[in-house]
């Protein structure tokens, strides 16, 4: 680089500034998160969650959904085509007996609008059939398939939602909760479903 000292005032002071904010934005630059130890730490707490719609209430729930107006005319034919719908959820806290698992509102939300018409949990539990497996009995389902029996999954009920901030909780009676069946028999999940530390990932550059 030349001399500043041997450029016009201008030229100098705009390659100083250039050369500021170089440096400013090399120490905004976050590293790279190695989600590894991340994964390792969080996926006994993640849950996947089933919800089957109740055949004898579909047509209530077709006019739950036309009263929303939260689709269009031909998007609530697609969702209640669908044999059940799916997502995942994280162990939220723990009382007594139960699991708290935290979730997303919106696998449902062609039945409310977050403003103007929402829902309730007794609503969802009438609508729905819902189900948790946890990571443990997925994971040995999928590697010893032929060993543990068939995947089993947990009845679970919505406790609340906040259709504004698109979130739901469930709740799971702790132990019911199974990591396979076999025949009639179930078996129940006896490995930990810690809490998730959202603050834990701090140490990994997340915060």
């Amino acid at each position: 680089m030349d001399d500043p000292a041997a450029q016009p005032p201008v030229v100098a002071a705009a390659q100083a500034q250039a050369q500021a904010q170089a440096q400013d934005q090399d120490q905004d630059i976050t590293p790279l998160v190695n989600w590894v130890p991340v994964f390792e730490r969080s996926k006994a707490s993640v849950f996947l969650i089933q919800f089957t719609p109740v055949r004898r209430r579909v047509n209530e729930a077709r006019v739950i959904a036309g009263a929303a107006g939260s689709k269009t005319r031909e998007q609530p034919n697609a969702i209640f085509a669908s044999r059940w719908l799916t997502e995942t959820g994280i162990s939220s806290h723990m009382d007594g007996a139960y699991l708290y698992i935290l979730t997303t509102a919106h696998i449902v939300d062609h039945l409310f609008h977050a403003v103007y018409r929402l829902i309730d949990p007794a609503t969802v539990n009438r609508l729905f059939t819902i189900e948790v497996t946890c990571f443990h009995a997925e994971r040995d389902f999928a590697v010893n398939r032929n060993m543990v029996g068939d995947r089993t999954y947990t009845p679970a009920t919505v406790c609340g939602i906040d259709c504004l901030r698109d979130l739901m909780m469930l709740r799971v009676d702790r132990a019911e909760l199974a990591v396979r069946g076999v025949g009639q028999q179930r078996v129940q999940c006896t490995r930990q479903h810690p809490v998730l530390q959202f603050d834990g990932t701090r140490e990994f550059g997340m915060q």
